[in-house]
């Protein structure tokens, strides 16, 4: 066939913005009729669909697939350029980061890259919902006669020897062809390939190839076929050819690689370059720190026309880069070494954001719901939700704040087994369980509860704390629900405070001010220790050194947790001069086994090195077992005060066992007309009741009477003396705290932009917090329906049936995973039904 027939076609081809029109030049053009379609990966691979599209789930991740391998091929150019074969593992590089490292060098070469636009560029053109994407790379490019081995191949070995490329299996390339074309019958992707002119200045022409989907007839399964001439060749153009679409758009594109997908199918189509929903975006959280720039253009008439360059080109550096270019956004950075279980001992890296009270700027990271990234060589292979650290770790205030990054590019075969092949997210596994029940223990670190406690009492100052009136309205509600009382009182959910009745915040604790250079590595406590099997330990030195000085950039110290055999060890952050180590027994250990460990802190520039051994035995679990029938109970108080209308906890110690009440054998009878038994529970040596004052008048009171019986005949009668006294002699229990949120906090809850929500319950490492919509729709209906002298009365009325009933979903939903979404809902429906309920108590 004629260069000339191949230029024209070529360029129709490249002119084409939509799948419609490739299809008609398909359908009508003799070239493509004469054409012969074979499998891409060979014959052998003639029923391919399951290769291709077994790989990626989403569109966004298969086409960052392209993009990876356009840095490889551009890595690959650089490495040959230097006489280098990229497979010889003495003189390439080992890694991806030496790889950099060697052929593009720091961060300041990179922002240089930046600038020029030159090595990845990203078109999109077409139509409006399904775009066309052009990914154009000056890499190293293939001689036509190596396409169907490469490009258009599916061997497993191509890149299998390259330890310095993201590609391993060379295949993800074709994962994007599932979702090109809206229908099946209209799915295209070109391929343009020359190799580089610095490799191969003798080849002087440019192979294509168009792929399509095809239904082999008498197959269930579908094929992905590219086009050869008939003589079983790869269509060719001359190398000096003019490549209409790079031309067009100013692109200097003398060798590479450009492939054209046409009519993608991106999970939320909008332009590619800006806003949340973008592919910009989608690659920027996949690609956290690309090798090279990546630009993206904009060329669809509707987000294009009549725009600056600002809104249509954008140039990509990763969403770690962008963070870090916005250092004002970030209040501080460090890193833990921690045993991840399946994944073995890896440095955590965590950025700290400000609060949005100290720069507002942080609105758009705090928003984010990908929180925690599995990093390998930059790209991310997976990552955890902000639910994660809010939920499970019980950091709702923070956990908006926190970015973490573990680097797991040198995990070994066996330990990837935890994730897809896809590399998008992380099989369910016990593994995946392993490894999310060790993370939760790096969060269990006190610095991450200071500053959850920091976070939310800043979330408090910025809104309008509680009046006293509207205080004594929620406790008094409290008082009146038995049922709600109980649940509190019993729960793990309420805590004992001082007796103010609004919050009160901490004093600032006085400031540490280490020294720059530690001047000890002081073990606190004996260097011999015993840990019960599945328990843990803390081991803690003091250093006095200033407490970023294992992350600083100059005079950095090293301390990293030891290999153990028996022990999963965990470097907590340092604190005031202090650094600590958790030690938990392995699962499977058993109590005899023994280990020393040597901890060590060096700082290698200053020729400062300590080390202290600590030997650490495993002895059997101490398991309270108790009495089948108990020889003592003994109460914990000579007098129990109590105010009215308040609840209380009466503790008894005893020897029995924990199932004493549970199976029949025992018996408790309470008698007093002063209060009111809400209920109890016996656990590892405590009884404990729960009991509610009813009496109507101060003083000393009948005693309490508590007797309990064992069906063997023992007897244990007790008499407590009981005195209600006034309500400020006592300790008041903390009520979960109510807080407002306002128009502007409708979208950082993820609340209906229409006001529909109206509350929500929170559980933090302190307690519950129950958030009320203080501008709801429903309360807008209610003092629309009253007159205006009682809408202060009626918004009371709002805001403690807010609270109650809250707290009754929460304590119905909460052992249920997606408790928050439940409650939310929940009170969504009943804020439907308050605007009449309420206006009713009131006059029209």
């Amino acid at each position: 066939m004629s260069n000339t027939k191949n230029t024209d076609i070529l360029n129709k081809l490249l002119g084409a913005t939509t799948a419609d029109e490739v299809d008609s030049l398909v359908k009508g053009e003799e070239f493509f009729k004469n054409a012969k379609w074979v499998p891409i990966g060979g014959m052998e691979n003639l029923t391919n669909e399951g290769r291709v599209e077994g790989q990626m789930k989403y569109p966004e991740n298969a086409f960052v697939e392209k993009i990876t391998n356009s840095i490889d091929a551009i890595l690959m150019k650089k490495c040959r350029e230097l006489g280098i074969d990229p497979t010889d593992k003495e003189r390439a590089p080992k890694s991806l980061h030496d790889a950099i490292l060697k052929f593009i060098g720091d961060e300041k070469d990179f922002e240089k890259l930046r600038k020029q636009h030159s090595d990845i560029i990203i078109l999109a053109e077409g139509k409006k919902d399904y775009p066309t994407l052009t990914i154009i790379d000056r890499g190293e490019g293939q001689e036509p006669d190596r396409l169907p081995a490469t490009i258009l191949g599916l061997s497993n070995k191509l890149k299998a020897d390259i330890a310095f490329v993201y590609g391993k299996y060379h295949q993800g390339g074709s994962a994007s062809l599932r979702f090109a074309g809206v229908k099946p019958t209209l799915c295209y992707q070109l391929v343009l390939s020359k190799r580089a002119n610095s490799l191969n200045p003798q080849n002087t022409d440019w192979g294509f190839a168009l792929v399509k989907k095809v239904f082999p007839t008498g197959s269930r399964l579908a094929s992905y076929q590219y086009c050869k001439s008939g003589e079983d060749k790869i269509f060719t153009v001359s190398g000096n050819t003019e490549i209409t679409l790079t031309k067009e758009n100013e692109i200097d594109f003398p060798d590479g690689t450009l492939i054209k997908i046409y009519d993608y199918q991106l999970t939320r189509p909008t332009s590619i370059v800006y806003g949340k929903s973008s592919l910009a975006e989608d690659i920027n959280k996949k690609l956290l720190q690309p090798a090279v720039p990546i630009h993206l253009r904009e060329l669809r008439r509707e987000y294009a026309e009549g725009r600056t360059s600002k809104s249509t080109q954008y140039t990509i550096g990763g969403l770690l880069r962008i963070i870090k270019d916005q250092n004002d956004l970030i209040r501080e950075e460090f890193s833990i070494p921690a045993d991840l279980g399946p994944l073995g001992t890896k440095s955590i890296h965590f950025i700290i954001l400000k609060h949005i009270s100290e720069n507002p700027g942080v609105d758009t990271y705090k928003e984010r719901k990908e929180k925690i990234f599995y990093l390998e060589n930059g790209l991310s292979l997976n990552n955890q939700q902000v639910g994660f650290i809010s939920d499970i770790c019980q950091l709702p205030n923070i956990a908006d704040y926190i970015l973490c990054f573990i680097d797991i590019s040198d995990v070994s075969p066996e330990q990837t087994n935890i994730f897809h092949s896809s590399r998008e997210e992380f099989a369910n596994t016990q593994d995946y369980k392993h490894l999310k029940d060790k993370l939760k223990v790096v969060f269990e670190d006190p610095k991450f509860f200071e500053l959850q406690r920091e976070y939310k009492n800043k979330d408090i100052l910025s809104t309008q704390l509680l009046d006293k009136d509207t205080n004594k309205i929620l406790e008094s509600a409290l008082r009146d629900d038995a049922e709600l009382m109980k649940d509190l009182d019993l729960g793990d959910d309420l805590q004992i405070q001082s007796e103010a009745e609004e919050p009160k915040y901490p004093e600032p604790e006085k400031e540490y001010i280490g020294k720059y250079l530690p001047t000890m590595f002081e073990l606190v406590g004996s260097d011999q220790r015993e840990i019960q099997e599945g328990s843990f330990t803390l081991i803690s030195f003091k250093t006095e050194a200033v407490d970023n000085f294992l992350d600083r950039a100059n005079d950095q110290g090293i301390c990293d947790s030891p290999s153990s055999k028996y022990f999963s060890i965990v470097r907590r952050a340092p604190h005031k001069g202090m650094v600590s180590f958790r030690v938990q027994v392995k699962d499977g250990i058993s109590a005899g086994s023994e280990e020393s460990l040597m901890f060590k802190l060096e700082i290698t520039s200053r020729s400062f090195s300590k080390s202290t051994n600590v030997k650490l035995k495993i002895i059997p679990k101490k398991e309270f077992i108790g009495e089948q029938y108990p020889s003592f109970i003994t109460p914990q108080k000579g007098i129990l005060r109590i105010p009215k209308d308040e609840a209380r906890k009466l503790n008894f110690k005893t020897d029995a066992a924990n199932d004493f009440f549970s199976s029949n054998r025992g018996k408790l009878s309470f008698d007093s007309k002063d209060l009111e038994l809400l209920g109890h529970k016996l656990k590892n040596g405590v009884l404990q009741l729960s009991v509610k004052c009813v009496a109507k008048t101060l003083g000393k009171k009948d005693d309490i009477k508590v007797d309990i019986d064992g069906d063997n005949g023992i007897h244990f009668p007790m008499l407590i003396p009981l005195e209600v006294i006034e309500d400020e002699e006592s300790e008041r229990f903390k009520k979960p705290a109510l807080l407002p949120v306002g128009r502007e906090g409708w979208k950082g809850r993820g609340w209906d932009e229409n006001g529909g929500d109206i509350a929500e319950v929170m559980k933090d490492i302190d307690g519950l917090t129950v958030y009320y919509n203080s501008e709801s729709k429903a309360l807008e209906q209610i003092k629309n329906r009253i007159r205006t002298d009682d809408a202060p009365a009626a918004e009371k009325k709002y805001m403690s049936d807010c609270y109650i009933q809250a707290l009754h979903m929460y304590f119905e939903f909460k052992d249920d995973p997606d408790y928050k979404n439940y409650v939310r809902r929940s009170m969504k429906a009943l804020g439907k039904s308050m605007p009449v309920m309420i206006s009713k108590l009131f006059r029209s």
